[in-house]
């Protein structure tokens, strides 16, 4: 119902009458999820409630709760994303195959059209996007594998889960929602639905053994267990980088310490944040922003990201080459902000900091508190804590909640940890990012190498970077590996990536890791052909899958 049909839509215009009650309740029971409720109450709060522009918004609520003209809603369950995504597929296939019988031959430009058209309707986008003036070879596969895409299930699952849990999110931080004083970092349903996503996945993964050619098998839920995918895991790996660059930051030249840690916060601008804060009565609540611009999580970490350039930008210019950790976690209302742990030259701090002040308050940074609040940098003094204490807690709580008994709001670290997880799931924000030194990739895969093959190599280099990592010493790989600000081009060691002999199920050409590559040869890390089929009822192998060489090992 929109404003412009008010003449066609008189429980919109009719106050508070009962047909006008018995409408709003319509809207409650089918969204039970966002507590529309609450929200319309506060709307009417005030000694002369307008009931008319309460409906008004509530009426423009439901509207924003359709996928497009789906006839889904955000808040559908999985199932009817299933069900819906099935029928979808099979439509566009069959008009597809009418379509060409009845014209004949179709240009790409037609067919594309037609598709886009569907998407549209549908709520997504379809996956090719350039217009296909002069076709060539490359241009003609990507069009063909968009097609193929859009007559797949698993295609359609996957965007309609994705628009759905973002369009949903959405509405319940501008419904006032999500905030330290209702539903922290993201909301319920969107916490209780990633729940369940990861329930689902996980019984996938118990479904599934992978078998090796020497006749081990094991589930895929093991495997997984031993990976960084293990919250445990990828919270130690994350920890051993931080530790070992701030063990090579502190030994550049014997025991002086000529390069500085620097902690920095980085926070998107007022109008990005859908709450603000309020102190009164002896306690902090959040109340709505009047200066919200109505962005989600994703645009103002676009933003960040767009800062952040500037800066890596201006600092390349002045040869400043900083190397540490980026790591990116919500606000109460679930607006992202930035936390890095940087190393650099003693001598380059002063001008980096500069730098870095300059371009994060380059949007209005006239604005009342953005000094304080919007950018801060503390230079880490070695005699007062280490750089890896600093980052400890932040990764804890971002991962899950280790050694932490309460957030910064008080709320309890290891279920805030499990909404943080739901918030950048939603968002597809990456919490974590290594800015400079040497490949993760190169790190983990000379995890996986056997001893048999490192004998190939006559460079005791090679054998020495390969050591460090299976040992878990960062330090000492950086070193080996050409130290923290070496171009990728000069590192001894990169990821070999090689062609798959067939193309995947939409027709194109993938690249798959299969080892490290250096001084012109290469070694095999995944050579091990491995067969996925659903658990046999027979019992698994119980010999621990690390004896089949196949996960990676991780520090511990």
């Amino acid at each position: 119902m929109n404003k412009t049909d008010t003449s066609k839509t008189p429980l919109i215009t009719a106050g508070n009458t009962q047909h006008c009650q018995a409408w709003r309740s319509r809207i409650y029971a089918r969204h039970k999820s966002l507590r529309l409720e609450a929200a319309y109450k506060q709307k009417v709060k005030g000694k002369t409630p307008d009931y008319v522009k309460a409906n008004h918004w509530l009426g423009g609520i439901e509207r924003s709760l359709k996928i497009a003209s789906s006839g889904l809603h955000v808040d559908c369950d999985d199932q009817q994303i299933r069900d819906y995504a099935e029928a979808k597929s099979k439509i566009i296939e069959k008009q597809l195959v009418e379509l060409t019988g009845v014209m004949g031959n179709l240009k790409a430009a037609q067919v594309i059209e037609f598709l886009e058209e569907s998407c549209t309707k549908a709520g997504v986008e379809f996956p090719y996007t350039n217009k296909p003036e002069q076709l060539d070879e490359e241009k003609l596969v990507s069009i063909k594998a968009a097609i193929r895409r859009v007559c797949e299930p698993a295609w359609w699952r996957k965007q309609l889960r994705k628009i759905s849990a973002r369009q949903f999110e959405q509405i319940a931080r501008s419904t006032g929602q999500v905030s330290r004083s209702r539903q922290i970092y993201c909301s319920d349903f969107t916490l209780r639905r990633r729940t369940e996503q990861k329930q689902r996945n996980r019984l996938l993964l118990e479904s599934l053994e992978a078998e090796n050619s020497a006749g081990q098998t094991f589930t895929l839920a093991e495997l997984a267990d031993l990976s960084v995918s293990n919250p445990v895991n990828r919270r130690n790996e994350l920890m051993t980088r931080i530790s070992g660059f701030e063990g090579y930051a502190k030994n550049r030249d014997g025991d002086t310490p000529t390069h500085t840690g620097l902690f920095l916060t980085l926070t998107a601008p007022s109008k990005y944040h859908a709450q603000i804060t309020r102190k009164g009565k002896g306690r902090t609540y959040a109340i709505p922003n009047p200066k919200y611009n109505g962005s989600t999580p994703k645009k103002a970490n676009d933003q960040l990201c767009k800062v952040w350039s500037e800066i890596r930008a201006d600092w390349q210019r002045r040869d400043i080459n900083p190397y540490g950790f980026r790591m990116v976690e919500p606000h109460h209302d679930g607006t992202p902000h930035w936390h890095l742990i940087l190393f650099l030259p003693e001598t380059q701090v002063k001008q980096a900091s500069t730098v870095f002040k300059h371009h994060a308050l380059k949007e209005d940074g006239a604005e009342a508190g953005a000094l304080k609040n919007r950018v801060k940098i503390i230079e880490i003094d070695p005699t007062k804590g280490s750089a890896a204490g600093y980052c400890a807690k932040y990764v804890a709580k971002n991962i899950d909640g280790f050694g932490i008994d309460s957030d910064l709001y008080g709320r309890d670290a290891v279920m805030s940890a499990m909404r943080i997880e739901a918030w950048a799931s939603t968002w597809g924000i990456r919490q974590f990012q290594q800015i400079g030194g040497p490949s993760v990739t190169v790190w983990r895969e000379a995890r996986r190498v056997k001893e048999e093959l490192v004998s190939v190599f006559v460079e005791p280099r090679i054998w020495g970077i390969i050591d460090a990592a299976d040992t878990g010493d960062w330090e000492l790989y950086t070193e080996l590996m050409g130290g923290a600000t070496c171009p990728r081009k000069d590192r001894p060691l990169r990821p070999m990536m090689i062609e798959k002999p067939e193309t995947n199920q939409f027709g194109e050409v993938v690249e798959y890791l299969f080892g490290i590559l250096g001084l012109g040869m290469g070694i095999p890390t995944r050579a091990e052909v491995w067969t996925i089929r659903p658990v046999s009822k027979n019992g698994l192998n119980q010999a621990a899958p690390a004896a089949a060489n196949a996960p990676p090992k991780v520090a511990a």
